[in-house]
């Protein structure tokens, strides 16, 4: 019964997280543009905090994976 319950709960988490995935493209789209019209001392300020929402979006795809 527990296992049922697991199963079901980690199958709705990922049917939350997966769709997550368009948005964090957009997001790389959208940042990597605006890094072209940034000043070479300005990109990590967009840059960095991007990465970090990727890191972090990685980190649960591998968790969701892993299970």
């Amino acid at each position: 019964h527990k296992w049922y319950l697991f199963v079901i709960c980690f199958a709705e988490i990922r049917l939350d997280v997966e769709p997550k995935h368009a948005d964090i493209q957009s997001l790389n789209q959208k940042a990597s543009e605006l890094m072209k019209d940034t000043s070479p001392d300005q990109i990590d300020v967009v840059k960095e905090p991007v990465s970090a929402v990727n890191k972090r979006y990685d980190n649960l795809l591998t968790g969701i994976s892993s299970r």
